[in-house]
């Protein structure tokens, strides 16, 4: 089973998409702040993949990105935001995905059905 790090300050926004991803069998490990992400993203084993939103206190989620990235670059990313031109700069653009809001439910199971088993196909090529 895939397990994805949620990164969002709103636990209504972690909730929902907990009960989405767990319809298609993907275990969530929630994360409020940045810094919880770090924490989480670098023990191991990290997760298999990392949903964020863009703005987060203290660290947004394009720095949490980019500290992740130095030393797990191949960990995809989806970005919850409302804006679609988004691409921090020193990350792998292959391992980044742009979720706009508002979605709906079955969008989102798609993009991380999506993501993941692209992950799993470059981790079998590798």
């Amino acid at each position: 089973m895939s397990t994805v790090l949620v990164v969002d300050d709103e636990s209504e926004i972690r909730h929902i998409i907990r009960l989405a991803l767990a319809r298609i069998n993907v275990t969530v490990t929630e994360a409020q702040t940045a810094e919880q992400a770090l924490t989480i993203a670098f023990a191991s084993p990290p997760p298999d993949a990392i949903i964020t939103d863009i703005h987060l206190p203290f660290m947004d989620g394009l720095q949490l990105v980019q500290k992740i990235h130095q030393t797990h670059a191949n960990i995809p990313i989806i970005f919850v935001s409302a804006a679609s031109e988004i691409m921090p700069i020193g990350v792998n653009p292959e391992k980044i995905s742009i979720l706009e809001k508002p979605f709906k439910l079955a969008k989102l199971q798609s993009l991380v059905q999506d993501v993941l088993a692209a992950s799993v196909e470059s981790t079998d090529r590798a």
